[in-house]
C-alpha cells in the first residue's frame, strides 16, 4: 500500500514476525511468505486497526549525517509508521564526531545516538549501553518489538528480552564480502552469526539475499518474510 505527499510505502513488521514458513525452497532454504505491494497495504491497515504498536529500530546511521541504505530505509519506514499512528523510536551506536544530535525528534520519530568512546574496548561498552537502553524500554513496557540490521551483529550476546527481536537481512558485511569475492573477516562473521542465532526471527529484503545469508551462516530456519525496502513517493507524479 502507498500514499502520496512524500509518505512511504509501508507495512507491518509484525506481519513479518507472524509470517508462515513454507516447504523448503531452492538451496534448502525454507521459502518465506512474500508480502505483495497490494497485500501489504491491506495487511498494514488491518494491523493498525487492531493495535497501536510501539516499535524500536536499531540503526547506526540514521540521517541527517552520513548514511547508507540502512539509514534511508529506517527513516522512510519509521516516518511512515508514525504517520499511521504507531510509536517509533530509533537507537544506535555512532562515532563521536557523527554530525547529528545525541537526541532528536524527526517527524515524530524519536532518535537516540549513543557515542562510541575513543578508547580501548569502547565499541564493547557502546554495545552494552545499547542493550541496556533497549532492555530498559522493553521491561518498562515502552516497546513491543525490536528490529535491526544484520550488519555488525548488533544482537550478538543479548540476553533474553520480554519482546521479540527481529533481524533484517539488508546485507551483512559477511554477505557483501561473499558477493564481491573478498575474504570474510572472521571476527565480524562470528558477531553476525551470533546475532542471527540470538534473534527471535529474521526477515530479508529479497529472496536472493535470504538464500545467500541462510547458506553463509548455516541458519536452520529461513526468514519469516521477504520485506522489500520501502520508498518515498513524490507528492506529484510526472
Amino acid at each position: 500500500g502507498s500514499t502520496r505527499a512524500g509518505t512511504a510505502v509501508c507495512f507491518s513488521p509484525m506481519e513479518a514476525f507472524e509470517g508462515q514458513r513454507h516447504p523448503a525452497a531452492v538451496g534448502g532454504v525454507p521459502e518465506p511468505r512474500e508480502i505483495r505491494s497490494d497485500e501489504a497495504g491491506f495487511a498494514f491497515r488491518r494491523w493498525r486497526w487492531v493495535s497501536r504498536m510501539r516499535l524500536c529500530f536499531i540503526c547506526p546511521e540514521y540521517p541527517p549525517g552520513p548514511h547508507g541504505g540502512v539509514g534511508t530505509m529506517t527513516q522512510v519506514l519509521a516516518r511512515a509508521l508514525v504517520c499511521s499512528g504507531h510509536d517509533v523510536r530509533v537507537v544506535g551506536v555512532y562515532p563521536p564526531d557523527y554530525p547529528a544530535p545525541d537526541v532528536q525528534e524527526d517527524q515524530g520519530v524519536r532518535v537516540w545516538r549513543l557515542r562510541e568512546k575513543p578508547m580501548r574496548g569502547g565499541w564493547l561498552l557502546a554495545r552494552h549501553e545499547l542493550y541496556r537502553m533497549v532492555a530498559g524500554w522493553a521491561r518498562r513496557g515502552e516497546i513491543d518489538l525490536v528490529e535491526g540490521p544484520d550488519s555488525r551483529g548488533w544482537f550478538a550476546g543479548w540476553p533474553r528480552l520480554p519482546v521479540p527481536v527481529v533481524q533484517r537481512s539488508n546485507g551483512s558485511y559477511t554477505y557483501f564480502a561473499h558477493e564481491l569475492g573478498r575474504a570474510i573477516d572472521q571476527p565480524t562473521f562470528r558477531l553476525e552469526r551470533w546475532s542471527y542465532r540470538r534473534a527471535t526471527a529474521w526477515a530479508a529484503v529479497s529472496r536472493h539475499t535470504a538464500a545467500i545469508t541462510a547458506r553463509l551462516f548455516r541458519l536452520r530456519a529461513g526468514p519469516v518474510a521477504i520485506l522489500h525496502n520501502p520508498v518515498n513517493i513524490p507528492a506529484e507524479m510526472p
